[in-house]
């Protein structure tokens, strides 16, 4: 059960709304990721059409997603890594043993298991996704709490590969979000 404060904040919410959370990804995942890859994570990658740039790091912390895998993204990366491995393993498997394989990995898993023969972070981040908002239900009534949103959430702890892995949401809410904390949220 989490409480955040709308105090002040002009927002109000009817029966049924849901609250969406613009949550950030792992930083350790995200420094797993720019070590392995030998690439500094100041470097500057364009995240935008309109050409805005960020550092490496930022864009991995917060705005594209690595905490999942997809079906695009993998066949996005058989076409860049030059990974024969990769290229026959999406050649050769069937829809059920590609979702078994996206079951619980994240990019860190794809770029170990399939390394890239040479791959700049520019062209990783073309084949990322933007980190999509995480939604939750609102468990309050505005009447009897008007400062409030109530969510109820469950934190999301599952292994894969000999790592534990949590929510890319539901993890940093629990292990890391204090009193006092400001979260991005709209309704």
């Amino acid at each position: 059960h989490i409480v955040l404060s709308i105090e002040d904040s002009g927002i109000a919410f009817e029966p049924g709304d849901i609250v969406g959370i613009l949550p950030e990804n792992d930083p350790v995942l995200v420094d797993q990721i720019i070590e392995l890859m030998g690439w500094n994570s100041e470097e500057t990658v364009t995240i935008s059409k309109e050409g805005d740039q960020i550092s490496l790091r930022h864009a991995l912390l917060s705005k594209f997603e690595i905490s999942r895998l997809t079906k695009p993204l993998i066949q996005s990366a058989s076409e860049i890594f030059d990974n024969t491995e990769l290229k026959e393993f999406i050649r050769s498997s069937t829809d059920d043993e590609l979702r078994e394989y996206l079951d619980g990995r994240d990019l860190f898993d794809l770029l170990s298991e399939y390394p890239p023969k040479s791959l700049e972070p520019n062209e990783l981040i073309n084949i990322l996704r933007k980190l999509p908002v995480r939604e939750y239900s609102i468990a309050s009534s505005l009447k009897a709490n008007p400062d409030e949103v109530h969510l109820i959430i469950g934190k999301d702890i599952f292994t894969v590969n000999g790592r534990e892995r949590t929510g890319v949401c539901s993890g940093p809410i629990f292990e890391r979000l204090q009193v006092g904390d400001t979260l991005p949220i709209y309704v």
